[in-house]
């Protein structure tokens, strides 16, 4: 490690120590503000981690509802088809939903 002595032209011994000591005490400061900041950032990119994983749970819970939803609306359709092939076929005279076939 290499210490950076203040530079200028000191009376004594002591006024050089009370420069450098000063020099070191501002290095000191902007290191722990330096530190203060890193240490909010940290903080504020934790809280949007946890939020995030929060919308994440949501987002996964919302899309297990659909699916659910979704296969209870295809057996809910599945259902009702055969209904109406059923009905069709009590008819006297068959009922053509498909376009194609009236053609």
């Amino acid at each position: 490690m290499t210490l950076n002595l203040v530079k200028g032209e000191f009376s004594s011994l002591e006024d050089a120590l009370r420069a450098q000591v000063k020099l070191l005490q501002e290095k000191g400061e902007k290191l722990l503000l330096m530190v203060a900041k890193r240490d909010e950032k940290i903080n504020d990119l934790e809280i949007l981690e946890k939020g995030h994983r929060a919308s994440i749970r949501e987002y996964k819970h919302e899309l297990e509802k659909l699916q659910a939803d979704k296969e209870l609306n295809k057996g809910i359709i599945h259902g009702q088809s055969e209904v109406i092939d059923d009905l069709r076929t009590q008819l006297e005279t068959p009922i053509n939903f498909d376009p194609k076939d009236d053609e």
